[in-house]
């Protein structure tokens, strides 16, 4: 097996580094010398400055190398089954694996895992537990990466537990840290771009809601400006290719990994045009007017769109509510009615689509309630509202439900039944006795 200053070596070498620059400020060029000839063994202190320097889990030198890929394999797969939104496969990787023991990256991906999926079965108490555990890591260990992760993902179980000031709190939290890695030369400035965007999108949104209008303006904006030049997969490609290259002398070891990127990138997005194309070429084949084939412009749309066809819902439920500040209800309900649509057609070809995001159907109902409150229409609006009340899916979110009962009362105050309209006033004192 390839002993700890082999892999030092090996790995100094990969980053053009000499045994002087990798030691300064750690050990001497002799001390580091006799680390990689195997005479000295490093403390764990040490060593772990020294993989810092090297840009590497300190695990990697711990443990064995084909348990370490193993464990990381598994924990990428993991990764992968959560992002497509298979949460029973997540735990299935995650309970026939052995838990990684702290310190070291594995340790941080499996305990950062199970928060998240703690948060999507709404167990705030086991995820709130998880990061707090995980952010005194992160301080013991001044891993800003750590912190980062964990005050974004500390955001969304605040404001799913309907705490939008605890969720304001950690969103910002992070938008400072994550400024601070993406402008540090060690990190990959896209991914960090990207990961800011999303907090920004996020902090909009929600100050949107408290009517902060200006301030919710002012991070939309942010957002544009950390995901300028990445608006196509071309653009990211590059992007990627261009920090590899500039990374190339003092990294080699980063600069290989973000060129692969890169690469993997465009092939993998070559292989979806081609399928575009050969659609194309049937439909020319079968005819204009058939409906055996999807039109081609629509098989780009959802092949770049179906990981988070939720994104495009999102963005369509802003432009909604400025309809509806306006006053244009009419508009409103068409693009409800267009929301509505897309998720029928994507639940056709995936059952699980927006199966974890009840909050964007839950916010086009009340949209809906609310347009037709706008044209006069109080019946249909209590009709909606009824029936999102009595759903469990906005039980789990005590904002919206707040939301729909003013709405609610609203629609009750043209009701000429006194009976009916004390049903109601009973069923919006009920939630607000049990609001937090």
């Amino acid at each position: 097996m390839t002993s700890i200053g082999e892999k030092i070596r090996e790995l100094r070498r990969q980053r053009g580094m000499t045994q002087s620059s990798l030691g300064q400020g750690i050990v001497s060029a002799s001390m580091m010398s006799q680390i990689e000839s195997g005479r000295t063994r490093p403390s764990y202190t040490l060593l772990k400055s020294i993989a810092n320097k090297l840009d590497v889990p300190v695990e990697y030198f711990l443990n064995d190398l084909e348990d370490h890929f193993a464990t990381s394999a598994r924990l990428q797969l993991a990764e992968f089954w959560f992002l497509t939104q298979q949460y029973e496969k997540v735990f299935g990787v995650l309970n026939d694996m052995p838990i990684p023991e702290p310190p070291g990256a594995d340790y941080f991906l499996y305990r950062f895992l199970l928060a998240r999926l703690y948060r999507t079965r709404g167990d705030y108490d086991a995820a709130v537990e998880t990061l707090e555990e995980l952010r005194e890591y992160g301080l013991r260990t001044l891993d800003e990466r750590i912190l980062f992760s964990v005050m974004k993902e500390s955001g969304y179980v605040e404001a799913e537990m309907s705490n939008p000031m605890g969720a304001e709190h950690e969103w910002k939290m992070a938008l400072e840290t994550g400024k601070k890695l993406s402008s540090a030369r060690t990190f990959s400035m896209i991914h960090y771009n990207a990961e800011l965007a999303e907090v920004c999108l996020q902090l909009s949104r929600l100050l949107a809601r408290s009517e902060k209008h200006d301030e919710a303006q002012s991070y939309l904006i942010q957002a544009k400006e950390f995901s300028a030049g990445h608006a196509s997969y071309l653009e990211i490609a590059q992007a990627l290719a261009k920090e590899g290259l500039a990374s190339l002398e003092e990294d080699a070891g980063k600069s290989r990994s973000l060129i692969d990127a890169a690469v993997h990138l465009i092939h993998f997005t070559s292989f979806v045009e081609q399928h575009i194309l050969v659609k194309t070429q049937l439909n020319t084949l079968v005819g204009e007017g058939t409906k055996t084939l999807d039109d081609p412009w629509d098989a780009a749309a959802k092949a770049t769109t179906l990981l988070h066809p939720a994104r495009f819902i999102q963005g369509e439920i802003q432009r909604i509510e400025q309809l509806l500040l306006a006053r244009q209800a009419s508009v409103a309900l068409q693009r409800i009615g267009r929301c509505y649509d897309i998720i029928e057609d994507y639940r056709k070809e995936d059952g699980q689509f927006l199966n974890g995001d009840a909050y964007e159907l839950i916010d086009l109902k009340l949209a809906e309630a609310q347009a037709a409150l706008q044209l006069d229409d109080s019946e249909y609006a209590l009709t909606i509202l009824l029936q999102l009340l009595e759903d469990e899916a906005i039980q789990q979110h005590k904002q919206q439900e707040l939301r729909a009962c003013r709405l609610l009362l609203k629609a009750a105050d043209n009701l000429a039944d006194s009976a009916r309209f004390q049903e109601i006033e009973q069923r919006v004192r009920h939630v607000l006795l049990t609001a937090p």
